[in-house]
């Protein structure tokens, strides 16, 4: 009854509306284009409200009522798998919200929380949840945090305009998108090195940059483009350092998660972008509360799988001298007991990062600047652990002629003196019985300096 009656009300409003429209038009012929969309909307007034089919009040669902635990199915599971070593487990990974590791090879959904465990050095994901602490000083996660880019225009503005826009618009980028992209990026990179181009590029187009970054769907090429303009502005130029470090608290935690994807996957290509990042963390500043931060899991991991690429150690023990150094000064005894607890709460394998250094610095590609870094690092751990820090036979022979040459040079008055260079080899002579032999040696040897 109420359908028929609200039926015919409509039949009443739809002939009154016609008939004041005809009436309308024939007054206004030039108007009709405007009044077009009122006559569609009068006459489709009638099926849209009869369309909809009267239900009882009482027959629909409320929005909070549960579903009986019986009418729920069980979870959907890839039909795809991976199979290793005949144990098979899904393709995509299954988010719960307790941590669950990520299996080689599975893909991950958007929106979860990641990290790598600390003690174990896997990488492990969740479902997100804004309500769980991620204080713990064994979990590493991703930050999600974003800085809006300046809408102030500046020298770069353009360049940076079509980067963000072929990348926004372009679910999978062509050969020739790819091309263009890296052009642009080429052309930045002529003047990141500048101290004021590399503060303004960073300054409006960092969150840019590190999209492009950590983007695992973009090309390795791109991505290490990206990285490579970040290297660059970075390097020698402390608001930059000052800017990142400030605004930016989850960067060095995510160059440690990418570092982690690109050692795991296997790519050739991927040694060259994890050198970016290992030289971005080298530039930016250190304390010992964020030793958290840098795995000693994933950091040995890429060391022992690169063992023919030398310049990927090398920057991997530049790090680490970096860590063991974090807040240590020479010749203070209170500093050394909190280098000392520093070291041991990193990492319980202090002896075997002790014979990389000892092996690497006898390593004659090796510049000056590394062999007074790397020397460093070993000078500190012999100088707090003594007898309980073993030096080899190699690094020995390789401290005695390194003590005769030097030597020679600090005696030869014709070169042009370099006190910081000759403060290193004092040191690194001094050192031979006093660090890593017998003190008494020391002492006979210079005994005619004593008198």
């Amino acid at each position: 009854m109420r359908e028929h009656a609200l039926t015919l009300i409509i039949d009443q409003f739809s002939n009154s509306c016609k008939s004041k429209i005809l009436n309308h038009v024939q007054e206004h012929k030039t108007s009709m284009v405007r009044i077009l969309p009122v006559i569609l909307s009068a006459l489709s007034l009638r099926p849209v409200i009869c369309a909809v089919s009267p239900s009882p009040l009482n027959s629909e669902t409320s929005r909070n009522e549960v579903m009986p635990a019986e009418d729920i199915g069980d979870p959907e599971i890839p039909s795809s798998s991976i199979c290793v070593d005949g144990n098979c487990y899904p393709k995509i990974f299954v988010p719960a919200h307790d941590w669950k590791p990520i299996l080689p090879g599975q893909d991950l959904p958007g929106g979860l929380s990641i990290r790598i465990n600390m003690e174990t050095g896997l990488k492990e994901a969740r479902i997100n949840d804004e309500d769980i602490s991620n204080s713990s000083s064994n979990e590493l996660v991703v930050s999600l945090e974003d800085v809006e880019p300046s809408i102030d225009d500046y020298e770069f503005s353009n360049d940076f305009q079509e980067i963000r826009g072929i990348i926004d618009s372009h679910s999978t980028l062509s050969p020739h998108n790819v091309t263009i992209l890296e052009d642009k990026f080429d052309k930045v990179m002529e003047f990141a090195h500048d101290y004021k181009h590399g503060y303004k590029i960073i300054v409006h187009e960092f969150a840019l940059l590190t999209n492009v970054s950590f983007n695992e769907n973009l090309p390795l090429t791109l991505r290490e483009l990206s990285t490579r303009v970040i290297t660059s502005c970075v390097r020698n130029n402390p608001p930059v350092v000052e800017f990142i470090n400030e605004n930016f608290a989850s960067f060095k935690s995510k160059i440690m998660i990418a570092l982690s994807n690109l050692n795991d996957s296997n790519h050739k290509s991927s040694n060259i972008l994890m050198k970016r990042y290992l030289s971005i963390l080298n530039e930016l500043p250190l304390t010992s509360q964020e030793f958290s931060i840098y795995s000693p899991a994933v950091l040995q991991n890429i060391y022992e799988q690169n063992k023919n690429d030398k310049q990927l150690q090398i920057k991997v023990l530049e790090l680490i001298s970096k860590i063991f150094k974090a807040g240590i000064h020479e010749n203070e005894d209170t500093n050394l007991v909190l280098y000392k607890r520093n070291a041991e709460n990193w990492s319980s394998n202090l002896q075997e990062w002790a014979d990389e250094f000892q092996k690497m610095i006898q390593n004659k590609s090796i510049d000056e600047l590394h062999t007074r870094t790397f020397f460093d690092t070993l000078y500190n751990l012999k100088k707090i652990y003594k007898n309980d820090m073993t030096i080899n036979r190699g690094f020995l022979n390789w401290l005695a002629q390194q003590c005769d040459e030097r030597q020679s040079h600090l005696d030869n008055g014709l070169r042009e003196r370099d006190i910081e260079q000759d403060s290193f080899d004092k040191k690194l002579i001094d050192s031979r019985h006093l660090i890593f032999g017998n003190p008494m040696a020391h002492r006979i040897k210079n005994f005619n300096d004593e008198l």
